[in-house]
């Protein structure tokens, strides 16, 4: 079969509908459901498909089976000029870390974003168990004329949005 007919095309607007219409089938608020599934389909456009909309059966699984939250109330815990900490009571779950350091860009400041992942799955060099947590670690640099320099990784060989989704 030919490779252009194995694939389909789908306009973002259209696909960002259909992916916030299923969030908003498993009872997530529309706003909250539009805004995943913008940041999920734009991920995928950066060609970052582990942590786009790959993810929608699994957060739709945890939303069914209870392990996420589909209305949660985040709370701010500490907050400073630059950043902040922030409880987000069993959300979504935080994506591709480059969505958040990106938002940065527009106002030509640099963005960081991190999380914390499950217990400690990284076995440090030379070790024999896991000692670190695989936390996601994300910079967005804008720069004068070229595109921004945006750096988007897990502490560990492999993300986890890259095993199991």
């Amino acid at each position: 079969m030919d490779q252009q007919t194995d694939n389909i095309r789908i306009p973002s607007e259209s696909f960002q509908t259909l992916i916030s219409r299923l969030y908003q089938s498993v009872d997530v608020p529309e706003a909250d459901a539009d805004t995943v599934a913008r940041m999920q389909v734009e991920t995928d456009e950066r060609g970052v498909y582990s942590h786009g909309t790959r993810a929608l059966p699994g957060y739709v699984r945890g939303i069914i089976k209870g392990g996420i939250n589909p209305k949660p109330a985040p709370r701010v815990l500490t907050e400073a000029p630059a950043t902040a900490f922030i409880d987000a009571d069993n959300s979504l779950g935080h994506g591709a870390a480059a969505c958040f350091a990106m938002m940065a860009l527009p106002a030509k400041m640099i963005g960081f974003s991190t999380t914390k992942t499950g217990g400690a799955s990284v076995v440090p060099h030379g070790g024999s168990s896991g000692l670190l947590g695989n936390h996601p670690i994300a910079y967005a640099i804008p720069t004068q004329a070229e595109p921004p320099i945006v750096l988007d990784m897990a502490c560990g060989w492999i993300a986890w949005g890259h095993v199991g989704t």
